[in-house]
């Protein structure tokens, strides 16, 4: 009974280390907000593909609030005062046939 006891302990000792430290830090008070900045380039320098208009998003992957934007000239999107969280980041963009040839 004395092996199963401190097993049991053991146990809720690991949930309670797991559940705190698995708690939504975005969500507590003194948390600032910072600016992000996404950089997009192209994999394949052969085709000089235009870095502005690259569709740029950004979802709280909690919330699923979003924010989105095009990119400048230099392939940067500026996102100010983005609050602590986990989010998924994902450009897209349409290139136009005459840009192949």
């Amino acid at each position: 009974m004395m092996k199963y006891s401190r097993i049991v302990v053991v146990a809720i000792a690991a949930v309670l280390l797991v559940t705190q430290s698995c708690r939504k830090k975005d969500l507590q008070p003194g948390v600032a907000p910072i600016s992000i900045i996404a950089k997009v380039s192209y994999a394949d320098a052969t085709y000089a593909f235009p870095l502005s208009g690259v569709k740029v998003r950004l979802e709280n992957a909690n919330s699923l609030s979003l924010l989105q934007m095009n990119t400048d000239n230099n392939g940067l999107a500026v996102f100010g005062s983005v609050t602590g969280g986990v989010y998924n980041l994902s450009a897209t963009v349409t290139i136009a046939k005459a840009l192949y040839e």
